[in-house]
């Protein structure tokens, strides 16, 4: 049997993204969104969801944690350095596009990622075994490596896990993943 490669799960997910109806898609971020908000705690380092991506819009748990009393940060990407800033979201920021049209807070503080107790991320697809497959930059395993040991990283998808996906020695499995349906716990 041919071994499938990430490539392969990225267009298949990209393709099941894009064909999801609006209707579809809203419910499905509204069901994640409410799952978020039971197990995300203490300070939080998300993600800012590209729409053309089709990227679960979690936009409402991000307003709900800017008006929190806890810290609430992202990574920006800086394309042409290739490297990535870690900050705090000041509550009066609002967001602008930046590079690869990832929204960026327009008031923020530089911060450690060693602060936050949760991570929140974006990805196309994840297997019952907590490996994940994202756009393939290794940003994440990049940010999932300075993370403190006792953060929780959470991955959010829309879709079920795939029974095994491919997976690499530097790759950083998810502690769980949101969906639409539940919340699984590797």
């Amino acid at each position: 049997m041919e071994r499938l490669t990430k490539q392969h799960f990225r267009l298949k997910y990209k393709n099941l993204r894009s064909s999801l109806s609006n209707e579809q898609f809203n419910y499905d971020c509204k069901q994640i969104n409410k799952h978020i908000n039971t197990i995300a705690k203490g300070n939080v380092h998300l993600f800012l969801p590209i729409k053309e991506k089709n990227e679960v819009d979690i936009w409402p748990t991000i307003k709900q944690l800017q008006n929190s009393n806890e810290v609430l940060g992202t990574s920006i990407f800086d394309s042409i350095t290739d490297h990535v800033n870690h900050v705090e979201i000041l509550k009066t920021a609002n967001f602008i596009t930046g590079d690869y049209n990832i929204p960026v807070p327009t008031k923020f503080n530089p911060i450690s990622l060693n602060v936050f107790d949760t991570i929140i991320i974006p990805l196309l697809c994840y297997d019952k075994k907590g490996n994940r497959i994202g756009y393939g930059k290794g940003i994440y395993d990049r940010i999932l490596e300075k993370c403190n040991v006792n953060c929780k990283k959470i991955g959010v998808s829309l879709f079920a896990a795939e029974q095994q996906i491919p997976s690499n020695e530097h790759d950083i499995k998810l502690d769980f993943c949101i969906t639409p349906n539940k919340v699984i716990k590797f």
